[in-house]
């Protein structure tokens, strides 16, 4: 059974005070100066009728408002006057309506709100990604609207499942109001009960429950984005309302499949990265032209052969540029499938005229995605752009102030350009958003090795490979680390580590080459970084900028090797 329409009020907020009686319930006054007939006051003197009965501590007989703690307000602060006979009826409703008035024309002013992360009230953990796709759609919609300043998904799935208030939130954040809500499923209807609260106050400002099926999933955001913008008075440009008018229905199958692929690809494991794969794949197979689910593909697929390894390069990246092509030939205002197809371009093709084309679009369609920040930025790095590429982060994680993944990429951007120093904080930031982000307990210990903190450095290389010893990126730097300290014979005992997990998994042969380059073994070192080459390894595309090269740069064949790149494969 679906709950009540009021339940969320009742169940997660209390904004009215303790009185018991029925006007402190959200569902039981009207607003007086609704702008639906159906729910405001018919007459004066059915409002003074209620007001007459709450100060006799009877009932009230109205139906539900959207802004029912204004008259809670009014009301209770001028209960002793109105008790004491001091005023007749009709002042009672002229300082109602005053009120009121007085607050419509001078609302709270908010430029900025996030969205915290939805309750899930359908008693099934398995429902998990509805919620949790309800608040990143909802993200991704309030921050189409220019004029708002909106914190990405990163930064407020934190608050998932914390007891921190409304306001503790808004602080963290610094925003002026944030969006809270709920989400309930009965078979393919969805009830999702939404509410705004002003963060100085924890007050109500607007309030409403949609009832929908599932198909209509993603353009149930954009109705709220709509009412929410209206509600505190934002102006909506032409290319805001373009961009809140992209998202479309589907068939519940379908949505079923891409929010539970959305999830898995978010958690960002190797395992929950397959099966992001496999969620979207039936996407497709139930609604072969739905172009979400091919962008989603996509971004599996690349990001699956690249940044987290789980097989070669050339078995996944053509499949994710194909998924990608054809999500811009259903969609081309479609922003994540250019961030696709830019990582694809940057990182397999070096292309590089055509991956910043792709990143640049991708952030025009979509200003404040997070993704095409980071992949712009990245880009940026490792054509040696250092300046420009921290500049992109900066600003990015002034929408995004809590992004675990942006203070990691901003620590490595640092790193890249010799300021190993300041990749320090960046890194211990990322670190304490997300104490499981072993790529920045990776990271920062490879800084504490180019930093002198050589103690540092194994120590915590080495609890990274503890904790993810099939894993070969740490256990590469960890060999590195050991080489460049003197433990020659521990930097070949990782080399054998990594021939061992070879047998069980893909190792791309720059994780070798880094320990190589770290014992001066060149000619061993420049063997693998031809294999790495031929594979068309990410690592290839940071030749030019990765500190560990840089004995290796006087080499010719280094040098061949890093011409060929930047020829995109085609030879000096």
């Amino acid at each position: 059974m679906l709950v009540n329409a009021g339940s969320i009020g009742n169940s997660e907020r209390k904004t009215l005070g303790s009185s018991s009686n029925a006007c402190t319930q959200r569902y039981n006054c009207h607003e007086p100066l609704e702008k639906d007939r159906a729910r405001r006051y018919e007459t004066a003197k059915g409002l003074a009728a209620d007001i007459e009965r709450h100060l006799n501590n009877e009932p009230v007989l109205a139906r539900p408002p959207s802004r029912l703690y204004r008259f809670e307000k009014l009301v209770r602060r001028n209960k002793a006057v109105f008790a004491a006979g001091a005023v007749t009826t009709a002042a009672v409703v002229a300082l109602v309506f005053a009120g009121a008035g007085w607050w419509l024309a001078h609302p709270p002013h908010i430029t900025s709100l996030a969205v915290k992360p939805f309750n899930d009230l359908s008693g099934d953990t398995g429902q998990a990604h509805l919620s949790d796709g309800m608040t990143d759609a909802l993200c991704i919609s309030l921050a189409d609207i220019g004029a708002l300043r909106v914190p990405g998904r990163s930064s407020v799935m934190r608050f998932k499942g914390t007891q921190k208030s409304v306001p503790e939130m808004a602080r963290e954040l610094n925003v002026d109001a944030v969006v809270e809500g709920s989400i309930q499923r009965d078979g393919t209807r969805l009830r999702i009960n939404v509410q705004l609260v002003a963060a100085a106050t924890d007050r109500q400002l607007w309030a409403h429950t949609y009832d929908r099926e599932l198909s209509d999933f993603f353009t149930v955001q954009s109705e709220v984005a709509k009412a929410i913008a209206a509600e505190i008075q934002v102006r909506l440009t032409s290319e805001d309302q373009a961009r809140l008018a992209r998202a479309r229905t589907a068939k519940p199958e379908t949505i079923e499949a891409c929010l539970l692929g959305l999830r898995c690809w978010w958690e960002a494991s190797e395992k929950s990265t397959i099966n992001a794969i496999r969620y979207f794949q039936r996407a497709i197979e139930i609604e072969p032209d739905y172009a979400p689910a091919h962008a989603g593909l996509a971004l599996s697929y690349i990001y699956a052969s690249t940044f987290v390894g789980i097989w070669e390069p050339r078995e996944g990246v053509p499949k994710g540029k194909a998924a990608a092509q054809r999500a811009i030939e259903l969609d081309p205002m479609l922003a994540d499938a250019y961030v696709a197809l830019g990582f694809a371009r940057m990182n397999y093709d070096w292309d590089w005229a055509g991956a910043e084309k792709d990143f640049k679009r991708a952030i025009e369609l979509n200003p404040r995605s997070s993704v095409a920040q980071d992949g712009y930025a990245s880009f940026l790095a490792l054509r040696g752009r250092f300046d420009e590429g921290i500049k992109v982060l900066q600003r990015a994680l002034e929408f995004d102030p809590l992004s675990p993944g942006l203070y990691h990429d901003l620590g490595w951007i640092l790193r890249l350009s010799g300021q190993c120093d300041k990749a320090i904080p960046p890194l211990l930031q990322a670190i304490e958003l997300n104490r499981s982000m072993l790529n920045s307990r990776t990271l920062l210990g490879v800084c504490y090795l180019d930093t002198g903190k050589t103690m540092q450095a194994l120590s915590e290389l080495k609890a990274v490979v503890q904790l993810a010893p099939d894993w070969p990126w740490p256990q590469s730097f960890l060999g590195y680390a050991y080489a460049l300290s003197g433990h020659r014979e521990e930097a070949r005992g990782v080399l054998a580590d990594l021939d061992q997990l070879a047998k069980k998994r893909y190792v791309a042969p720059s994780a070798q080459a880094t320990v190589y380059a770290g014992l001066g073994q060149t000619d061993a070192a420049l063997d693998l970084l031809e294999q790495a080459y031929a594979q068309r390894h990410i690592d290839m595309a940071f030749l030019k900028v990765e500190p560990v090269c840089a004995s290796l740069r006087g080499d010719p064949r280094f040098q061949a090797l890093a011409e060929k790149v930047e020829n995109g494969g085609r030879g000096p």
